[in-house]
């Protein structure tokens, strides 16, 4: 028996793909957040993985939180375990104020929850009907879920949250129970009404009946799959280079949920096909380490059949985009470098995929004719110069990735009738499409279709119509 197994001898949950959560921990984890902690297997495991490592922990079900304080108690201050829900969960993020290297989230319910008839899990053992995963706080039972829906209520829910092909014939005949004043009570008494509504010869060896049923009603009384969005969403922002997420399913919503977040924050780009680049303002987050799921092996399946189900995806966050800004001495106050740092951000965003650092230089007339002059021979100042032109050129003694002219920004912004900030977005617009890729020399198609792009970017910033026709 391993340490994992000796210190879960008195609570009835086996966590699932231990070694594959394990192998999947980055290198040298010093913060983990496990939002699942359940019976702290594989909490455990990332412990003693990581001796420097400390553990952030959270699980909405009160009696899994009492049972991981006891088993974590020999870890000490390495271990920091709050009674929370997912949606509850950036509440304590910000409390926090700590970036995690790891977060595991081991989704839907346990194999202790299931094991207590007490709880209304199961549909093997006679309990009241009850499925509360936050039995403290949370009011909604399922016997009052089912009390409370109409007809067609319960079809949605049984439809939507379980999958179940028999969902109108089932809430029929809830319904004409419930109208007889007749409602199951308890765990048997629905799995039997279930098995004697969907007619015996659709019945799968293996497979009870009233499976999907239990399954509609316990999301349904949890929010399940609302709280798993709001965790996706509340984990997907600030996250460090480098940091995983790796979540584990059991059933087809769980694991089409999670699966389609990671798609959408590895390919977040909507913008038409025809544009050279992106203009939609979505940018990847990261990317899926994932290809297909990881799934358990032969031997965990037999020791431990719940496996069988269980689906886990990982995905690897970027970080975020570095900008420093240098202002040549004496034009400081010219304007706010934190509204340029902004303005930057937002472009940055529609255009690089994953880190980027950028570098700008704000300079006069004076200094970007000298570097004219010196490096391409031609005397006279520019508005805006970009790395892209030089980057293969050794020689170039270069300062930024953009070098711009703040007293010809004034100019222009003057001469075109608008504010300061409006001309710097236009010109920085015009940098960024250098940095994205575009070459020097271009074709009248080419600058047509940046022209379009720019112009639709600075309408999404909020800067409509501010280009010549």
């Amino acid at each position: 028996m391993t340490g994992i197994q000796e210190k879960e001898s008195h609570f009835r949950h086996v966590p699932v793909l231990v070694e594959e959560v394990l192998q999947y921990a980055p290198e040298g984890c010093r913060a983990v957040l496990d939002c699942t902690l359940g019976g702290a297997g594989h909490s455990i495991g990332l412990l003693d993985k990581f001796p420097e490592m400390k553990l952030y922990g959270i699980d909405r079900d009160q009696m899994a939180i009492r049972a991981s304080t006891e088993k974590l108690r020999e870890y000490g201050e390495r271990v920091e375990i709050q009674h929370s829900s997912f949606s509850e969960l950036e509440s304590w993020l910000m409390l926090w104020n700590q970036e995690f290297d790891y977060i595991l989230a081991d989704v839907g319910v346990s194999s202790e929850q299931l094991a207590r008839p007490e709880r209304g899990f199961s549909f093997l053992e006679e309990g009241p009907l009850d499925m509360r995963m936050d039995a403290e706080r949370q009011t909604l039972m399922a016997r009052e879920l089912l009390a409370q829906s109409n007809e067609r209520e319960l079809h949605k829910i049984l439809k939507t949250w379980g999958e179940e092909p028999w969902a109108a014939k089932i809430a029929k005949a809830l319904t004409l129970e419930k109208n007889k004043n007749n409602l199951p009570k308890t765990t048997i008494q629905l799995a039997e009404l279930v098995s004697r509504t969907i007619p015996r010869r659709f019945h799968k060896n293996g497979f009870h009946p009233a499976t999907r049923t239990f399954q509609a009603l316990r999301i349904a009384v949890n929010r399940e799959l609302q709280e798993l969005e709001l965790l996706l969403s509340s984990l997907s922002k600030n996250m460090l280079k480098g940091s995983r997420l790796a979540v584990i399913s059991f059933h087809s919503l769980e694991d089409r949920l999670v699966k389609q977040t990671f798609r959408n924050w590895s390919q977040p780009c909507q913008c038409p096909p025809d544009l050279p680049y992106c203009i939609c303002g979505l940018k990847p987050l990261g990317k899926v380490l994932t290809k297909r799921p990881c799934i358990a092996g032969q031997d965990e399946i037999e020791n431990n059949p719940r496996s069988r189900s269980a689906r886990l995806r990982v995905f690897e966050f970027a970080g975020k985009t570095v900008i420093e800004i240098v202002i040549r001495e004496g034009l400081e106050e010219a304007i706010e470098s934190s509204d340029i740092e902004t303005i930057l951000q937002d472009f940055l965003t529609h255009l690089f995929e994953g880190e980027r650092s950028l570098s700008v230089y704000l300079t006069d007339d004076e200094e970007i004719r000298q570097f004219n002059l010196k490096q391409r021979g031609m005397d006279r100042p520019t508005d805006i110069l970009s790395w892209s032109y030089y980057e293969e050129d050794p020689e170039v003694e270069w300062v930024g990735d953009l070098m711009l002219s703040l007293p010809r920004v004034q100019l222009q912004a003057e001469e075109n009738g608008w504010d300061l900030r409006t001309e710097l977005v236009r010109m920085l617009a015009h940098g960024c499409a250098h940095l994205a890729g575009w070459d020097h020399e271009r074709s009248v198609e080419e600058a047509e279709a940046m022209l379009k792009c720019e112009k639709l970017m600075l309408e999404k910033a909020g800067f409509e119509k501010i280009y010549n026709e």
